[in-house]
């Protein structure tokens, strides 16, 4: 959706709210002429006009996304992921990681060590985080990204997600069937069986619970939703009501 009908949707939203102040205003005048019911009207409309001109002065910019200028690479950026409102990191094509601590004002290079492009990037806290892309790639960092260390990949397909639960608990998945766990940080890396398609999306809430979202099934008629509650098992969810040929790229809850 473009800034333009955004604006729209923003002034047609107050427009609808006048006008239902209008005609509050209006009946309550013409339902009756007494004195007291138009002293009642005033007071309605009294009421309503401050809650008016309150929304005819909110920014009808609010909702619109800015663009950051002057980034310090040129790369194109795949990913993005922030701890809180001020520490965040970028990451995409070329190996590209970058760093804000002022909520995006200004970014720094970091050094990730790969030229691949990177297509996932997931932080626990300012310390902790890792990053998984093409070519089989997992990097990860302990020390908030100033220095990345390559982990082992039992694949070369691309990655195209990557979560953690804890410190130890984490999982990648990606083209193919690839869906991968962890238990000690990284470090090793075991495939869990699944009958998913190109998975792209993923969504960790604790080390038992899970999803996975991706390509269409044709076996299963509708695109990938895994599910876990044990964090060993993914059972296919069919309940999405969608059985045309789409992917979903992202899951969240």
């Amino acid at each position: 959706m473009g800034s333009e009908s955004l604006e729209i949707r923003i002034t047609l939203n107050i427009t609808a709210i006048a006008n239902f102040i209008i005609l509050l205003f209006h009946l309550s005048y013409m339902s009756d002429h007494t004195v007291q019911a138009r002293i009642k009207s005033v007071q309605l409309l009294k009421f309503c006009l401050p809650l008016l001109l309150t929304l005819l002065t909110l920014p009808i910019h609010a909702q619109i996304w800015t663009p950051i200028a002057g980034l310090p690479a040129t790369d194109q950026l795949k990913t993005v992921k922030f701890i809180d409102l001020s520490t965040g990191w970028a990451a995409g094509e070329s190996g590209t990681i970058l760093k804000t601590i002022n909520g995006g004002m200004t970014w720094s290079v970091q050094t990730s060590g790969i030229t691949s492009t990177i297509r996932s990037i997931f932080f626990l806290d300012a310390n902790n985080g890792w990053a998984c892309g093409d070519e089989g790639t997992i990097i990860a960092t302990t020390n908030g990204g100033t220095t990345w260390t390559p982990q082992t990949s039992p694949y070369s397909s691309q990655y195209n997600s990557i979560r953690f639960a804890n410190a130890s608990t984490g999982w990648v998945v990606g083209n193919g069937s690839v869906l991968l766990k962890t238990i000690n940080g990284g470090l090793n890396w075991t495939q869990q069986a699944n009958q998913g398609v190109s998975m792209w999306g993923l969504d960790i809430l604790s080390t038992t619970s899970g999803w996975v979202s991706g390509g269409f099934n044709n076996t299963q008629n509708s695109p990938t939703l895994l599910k876990t509650i044990n964090g060993s098992t993914w059972t296919y969810q069919t309940n999405s009501g969608v059985t045309s040929f789409v992917t979903f790229n992202d899951i969240r809850f």
